[in-house]
């Protein structure tokens, strides 16, 4: 017997029946690291956008670095199964707990490494920007930190997206702590336009090296063609 009140906040009081449903279709899945060996921190930071689950895992272990972290991508079902894609790993020999938090707006994936060491100073964070692409497929496009840096900023601990615009947590700075907004496209690499002249070596530069085709005329699937005539 349990006293409650009505919609117009009038006492009721009598025996209820309560009736739990489940509010998911289907059964619950769960999701670990494809290659979990000890703590690894995974699912420290999750988003989910357009059929892609993002799942971060600060405290793996990478290439024998304790903590380095790591970003698992999955293809996520209407029905909660799922489907590992890939891993991106560290994207440079400083990045520390890389994943501590993710997100993905569009294609473009941002990565948190709160205790990365940036300029010889530990622990002042970095975010760090990627393409990310429906097959699991990653580009590196940009690390991103805060202008002023000290040993206990945690820059990056959290991350938000949307469109251009880049918002980044950086709690322990000047002890209060602080929010930093970022216009991504002000941090991300020019690449060289496609033209006639280099139509065909741009091609035969992806199927022969994607990671430097990439890092030169950007992923296949951004090229602006628009000035190539002869293909």
């Amino acid at each position: 017997r349990v006293q409650a009140r009505d919609q117009v906040n009038a006492s009721v009081e009598g025996n209820f029946t309560v009736i739990l449903k489940d509010l998911f279709d289907g059964n619950w899945s769960k999701i670990t690291s494809p290659d979990m060996v000890g703590i690894n921190g995974f699912g420290g930071g999750v988003s989910y956008s357009d059929d892609l689950l993002i799942a971060g895992s600060f405290s793996a272990s990478v290439d024998g670095l304790s903590n380095a972290g790591a970003v698992y991508i999955y293809e996520l079902e209407n029905n909660g199964s799922t489907t590992f894609l890939s891993k991106i790993p560290l994207p440079d020999a400083m990045a520390n707990s890389f994943g501590i938090d993710v997100h993905l707006s569009d294609n473009t994936l941002s990565v948190g490494a709160h205790v990365t060491n940036v300029d010889n100073i530990s622990n002042a964070g970095a975010v760090y920007i990627f393409d990310l692409y429906k097959n699991g497929s990653n580009a590196y496009r940009a690390k991103i930190t805060a202008d002023e840096k000290s040993s206990t900023d945690l820059f990056g601990l959290r991350v938000s997206q949307k469109e251009n615009l880049l918002i980044v947590g950086a709690p322990g700075q000047s002890v209060a702590g602080k929010v930093y907004i970022f216009n991504i496209s002000n941090h991300m690499p020019v690449f060289q336009k496609l033209t006639d002249a280099n139509f065909n070596s741009a091609i035969s530069l992806w199927f022969s090296n994607e990671a430097n085709a990439s890092a030169t005329y950007g992923h296949i699937s951004n090229w602006n063609v628009s000035a190539v005539t002869d293909m």
